[in-house]
């Protein structure tokens, strides 16, 4: 089994379709486990809702607590090493892609959609749109990634930014509100 789902995970809809890479071992993909101590793992609960598509590049982890959300004709895609901590929600109704080597911190929100649309003189101003986050990117705590944005290689999203615009710089560091380059040419490693 290349996918080994906890069975605190609520999958509340499977219609969409799950690729996985072509030779994925057994865990490949991991969803619902990993241990934060600020958190009740026990307790804490992954919810799957994907009737769009998810496409997993390699391994990825997607820790307790966490929630996937892909509408009728979007697409989710997780590069290779992706990993989310815990108890983050990724909401797409267009298109999310993560790039290889990403770790997102717990209570982030990546969301390529306002849910709810709004008109100007009969024109949707609010359309749905595409999320890309590069390859080596770090996604601190409590962070909000909303629609349209892009991220470049190697930054790192300082905790509780807001990013609602496309940050174009690699190796820097991003945060505020809203976000924007703090400090470029940096490199982060896990260890």
């Amino acid at each position: 089994m290349p996918v080994l789902v906890c069975f605190r995970t609520r999958i509340s809809e499977m219609h969409g379709e799950v690729i996985l890479p072509e030779h994925a071992k057994t865990g490949t993909v991991r969803i619902g486990f990993g241990g934060v101590g600020i958190f009740d793992e026990k307790r804490s609960r992954t919810m799957w809702q994907v009737n769009g598509t998810v496409v997993f590049k390699g391994r990825a982890a997607i820790g307790h607590g966490s929630r996937i959300s892909v509408n009728r004709g979007a697409t989710l895609e997780f590069g290779d090493h992706f990993c989310i901590t815990a108890e983050s929600h990724i909401v797409s109704s267009k298109g999310i892609r993560f790039g290889d080597d990403v770790l997102m911190s717990w209570q982030c929100l990546v969301m390529d959609t306002d849910f709810h649309k709004i008109w100007s003189g009969g024109t949707r101003v609010n359309e749905n749109k595409e999320i890309v986050i590069g390859n080596h990117v770090w996604i601190g705590c409590r962070n909000t990634i909303l629609k349209g944005v892009h991220i470049g290689d190697g930054c790192v999203i300082g905790a509780g930014s807001n990013v609602v615009k496309s940050i174009d710089a690699t190796n820097a560091v991003v945060g505020g509100n809203p976000a924007h380059v703090l400090k470029q040419d940096i490199r982060w490693s896990e260890k």
